[in-house]
C-alpha cells in the first residue's frame, strides 16, 4: 500500500476517488485535517472529523508463530466509521483481518488513541487515552 497524504480539507467524493474507498452518505461538513492518511478498503458516513496525523485502515501487528517462524498474516478485511466520528490527533484505527473494524456513530476518540484490528465500537461511545496529569 502507498501513503495517501490530503491536503488540509477535502470532500468524500474526493477522498474516494484518490484512494478508492466506498461513500456513504453526503459527506457534508466532514473534515480529513492535514497530514491524515485513509489507506484503501472503508466505507465512510458522513459528519465526520479525522485530525491531524490520524492514519485509518493501516495493517496491524499480523504475525502469529507457526513452526518457530513469524508469517505475517495477510488483514483482507477493511474499516467502517459510521456518521458524526471524531478522531482526535495521531489516532490509529487498524484494518480488520477479515470482516470489518466498525466505529459506531457519534463516537469521539480522543488524540493518541489506537483502535486494534476487528475492534467494533458502539453508537455514541468516548474513549481517551492514559497519561499522567500534571496539577
Amino acid at each position: 500500500m502507498t501513503r495517501q497524504t490530503m491536503p488540509p480539507m477535502l470532500t468524500l467524493e474526493q477522498i474516494a476517488r484518490r484512494i478508492g474507498g466506498r461513500v456513504r452518505g453526503e459527506g457534508a461538513d466532514s473534515r480529513l485535517a492535514a497530514n491524515g492518511v485513509v489507506y484503501p478498503g472503508w466505507t465512510i458516513g458522513c459528519r465526520w472529523t479525522l485530525q491531524a496525523n490520524t492514519t485509518v485502515g493501516s495493517v496491524g501487528f499480523r504475525l502469529s508463530p507457526v513452526g518457530g517462524r513469524p508469517p505475517l498474516i495477510p488483514h483482507h478485511g477493511g474499516v467502517i466509521i459510521e456518521d458524526e466520528v471524531e478522531i482526535g490527533a495521531n489516532g490509529c484505527v487498524g484494518r480488520a483481518k477479515l470482516g470489518h473494524t466498525i466505529i459506531g456513530a457519534e463516537t469521539k476518540i480522543d488524540n493518541q488513541v489506537r483502535i486494534a484490528h476487528d475492534v467494533r465500537i458502539g453508537r455514541g461511545r468516548r474513549h481517551g487515552r492514559c497519561g499522567a496529569r500534571a496539577w
